[in-house]
Formats: C-alpha cells, sequence, structure tokens
C-alpha cells in the first residue's frame, strides 16, 4: 500500500476532471457510449467475483452474493445511464458503488482468508512453541510479515526449487514456514 499511496491524488484529480468533462460534453450517442464500456466492466467484476471466490472455500459464499450485488449495481448504474441520461448521477453511483465493494469485502470477505495470506498466525506460532536458536526457512511472500511478527528474519526460500528439496535430505531440526498453497 505505502509505495502505491502516492498514485491516489492524482488519480484522483484525473478520474474527477474527466467525471466534468464527460458529464458537460455533448456528443452522439454518449449515454450509450458510456453505459457499454460501464456494463461491461461491471460484468467482469462480477465474473472475477464469482470465480475467484471460488478459489478461496471460505469467502466463496460471500463472493457469490458480492457477484450478485455487483450485476445489480450494474443494471442500475447502466438504466441511470440511459434512461436519466445523466453521466454525473452515473459516475456518484459509481462512487457509491465502489465504496459499498469495500465496505463488503473488507468488512465480510477478507478476515475469513486473512490466515491465508498473513504470516501473524505462523509469527505467533512460532514464537508459543518452537526453540529460537533453529534457522527458520521462510516462503518468499511471507517472509517480510512473518519478520515484522515474530522479529525473526530468516532465510528466504522459494518452494517451487531444489534449495527447497535439499532442505528435507538434511537432518537436524528445521523450521519451515509456507503458504498452504505451497505446502
Amino acid at each position: 500500500m505505502s509505495y502505491i499511496f502516492p498514485l491516489f491524488p492524482p488519480l484522483a484529480i484525473i478520474i474527477g476532471w474527466n467525471i466534468v468533462r464527460v458529464s458537460r460534453e455533448r456528443f452522439p450517442r454518449r449515454e450509450l457510449a458510456l453505459a457499454i464500456p460501464s456494463l461491461i466492466m461491471f460484468v467482469l467484476l462480477s465474473a472475477g467475483w464469482f470465480f475467484g471466490g471460488q478459489q478461496l472455500t471460505e469467502m466463496s459464499f460471500g463472493a457469490i452474493i458480492l457477484a450478485g450485488i455487483t450485476l445489480l449495481l450494474a443494471i442500475g448504474i447502466g438504466s441511470t445511464f440511459l434512461y436519466f441520461k445523466d453521466a454525473l448521477l452515473a459516475s456518484w453511483l459509481h462512487v457509491a458503488a465502489g465504496i459499498l465493494t469495500m465496505v463488503v469485502v473488507f468488512t465480510f470477505m477478507l478476515p475469513t482468508v486473512s490466515g491465508r495470506f498473513s504470516a501473524k498466525t505462523a509469527a505467533d506460532y512460532y514464537l508459543a512453541n518452537c526453540d529460537k536458536g533453529v534457522t527458520v526457512h521462510i516462503d518468499k511472500f511471507l517472509r517480510p510479515g512473518f519478520m515484522y511478527y515474530a522479529n525473526v528474519p530468516g532465510v528466504e526460500m522459494k518452494p517451487e526449487t531444489s534449495d527447497f528439496a535439499d532442505l528435507f535430505k538434511t537432518g537436524g531440526t528445521k523450521f519451515i514456514v509456507v503458504r498452504g498453497l505451497e505446502y
């Protein structure tokens, strides 16, 4: 988040400028030209929620609900463009749809899968149950979070390499922290 944060203010200015420009300009079939890309975007988002949610069983039900909400928003925003012919109102509905989506995702869906993507659970287990003198081998994705929560840098590893397989050939105690995908 921190490395893309400076992008948000200029992006907001560009989007705001474009919304005002589009709402003021009059050109043939303007509403249709605005409604079609909007509908395509919402249908693709809905498909993404539906099929993406099936990959993580914990959030599959929420993803189906969000896919349905997204399709309803697509119908509402598309009809605003076509029936009311109001680009500014449709833009505000886009904003409301984005806020509603983020509330649903961050409140109901992401907490159900946080253990899959956060190193906090593994770090807490390590601190409570493991010998601190043994080298820890950590998946590249989890290493920064594990280092933050456990204050142990560990050795970065990539599970798809032969180095990972070699860890099992030698004896001794080892701690290997990987995500379920690599396990």
